[in-house]
């Protein structure tokens, strides 16, 4: 980053700033990664290390964002907040750099200790004791899905959808940048300071809503791809000897990930709709959802070229991640970094237009949906004719 940044040569930037910028995300990675390395000596496998690291980043992010509205002093006692203080190209102070570093040290210490007091292939925490027997509901692969996946899908539905009524929260602020401008008021008056005011709202919220999109999309392609990793480690093998037809069990993933995904964008958007009306000029819960009935069909093409992948590529389905990241550089960045607007439509969120600030193009909807069937069907094409993967 602090090369990429030097290379720009950005007006106003200075090798200082970039350096710090770069060293900065450098040191910010560096404590994750040492929080993460503690955290996983609690849990006895990597699903569980992966789901509290997560909840980690996802609270601290949550309690750095609440500093916005509350008090911005309060960001140095977050953690999230320190690799904001560094104010590259401003201040330039390394004492932030210091804090995140030392914090990493500090973590690794107690990580060496603990690692040492627990035993190997089990974590810190106890095991909790399955049932004696299954329930009724896991009576086929849906409904074992729906189970294995149950824990990492509320806490994305959660993580959501507080996320979605922080950025509710911040309407308020948003509308009152062009509404309270005594200036603004002065030159196009008052009620058209209100409606530009509203406008910018409704520009913010269908940002988010972008956002919000991708990271639906995370949690469904997770979901799949767990169809060829429980293969490769033979999870599956009990199913194929059994009389579980291919059809049944892609569609089980398939289905689960389209849920989760729906579900995870649902919880987001209605979290940031009830957030934001306690805005002065509060924008209808019924408008704000347009922004679920519009981007619901991008998070379906992405399980359909997820579907096509599974069959088309099991080996390299790691690649699904691309996805997402280029959906959140491209779109959310993309102005930043002065993307062509073509690049933007190299991804399904590029294709919908901005609600809630437009209508919901219904024919739009249409034939994405279309798509993501066909997808997914040419999905289960590819799936049905490859080999089985057997330990």
């Amino acid at each position: 980053m602090g090369a990429t940044l030097q290379g720009i040569n950005m007006s106003g930037a200075d090798t200082s700033g970039n350096w710090l910028f770069g060293f900065g995300l450098a040191a910010f990675g560096m404590m994750f990664g040492a929080l993460t390395l503690l955290l996983s000596q609690f849990a006895s496998n990597a699903r569980g290390a992966t789901t509290m690291s997560y909840s980690l980043l996802g609270l601290l992010y949550i309690l750095r964002a609440m500093t916005d509205v509350q008090n911005v002093k309060y960001t140095w006692w977050t953690v999230f907040g320190w690799v904001e203080k560094i104010d590259p190209y401003g201040k330039n102070r390394v004492s932030p750099i210091v804090m995140m570093l030392g914090l990493a040290v500090i973590a690794l210490m107690i990580t060496f200790v603990v690692s040492a007091e627990r035993d190997l292939g089990s974590g810190l925490l106890p095991d909790r004791p399955g049932r004696g027997k299954a329930s009724r509901l896991l009576t086929g692969p849906i409904s074992l899905v729906f189970r294995l996946e149950r824990t990492s899908l509320i806490a994305w539905v959660i993580g959501i959808a507080i996320y979605g009524t922080s950025m509710g929260t911040l309407f308020n602020t948003i509308g009152d940048m062009m509404h309270s401008s005594p200036m603004v008021a002065k030159i196009i008056g008052p009620a058209a300071a209100a409606s530009v005011g509203k406008t910018m709202t409704l520009q913010f919220a269908a940002m988010m809503s972008v956002v919000m999109a991708i990271g639906a999309s995370v949690p469904a392609i997770a979901a799949m791809l767990r169809l060829n990793s429980d293969e490769q480690k033979g999870r599956l093998e009990a199913m194929h000897a059994r009389s579980v037809s291919r059809f049944h069990l892609f569609g089980a993933y398939t289905l689960v990930g389209a849920v989760s995904g729906l579900l995870t964008l649902f919880a987001g958007t209605f979290g940031m709709a009830l957030g934001g009306q306690g805005a002065k000029h509060a924008i209808s819960i019924a408008r704000l959802m347009r922004s679920f009935w519009g981007f619901a069909p991008s998070v379906l093409v992405i399980v359909g070229v997820i579907a096509v992948l599974l069959g088309l590529l099991p080996r390299y389905q790691q690649v699904a991640w691309i996805i997402p990241v280029y959906g959140l550089l491209s779109i959310y960045l993309g102005g930043l970094l002065d993307f062509p607007e073509w690049t933007k439509r190299l991804t399904p969120y590029g294709w919908i237009n901005k609600v809630p600030l437009k209508a919901v193009a219904w024919d739009q909807v249409g034939w994405l949906v279309l798509l993501s069937v066909i997808l997914i069907l040419v999905g289960y094409g590819l799936y049905k004719r490859r080999d089985l993967v057997e330990n």
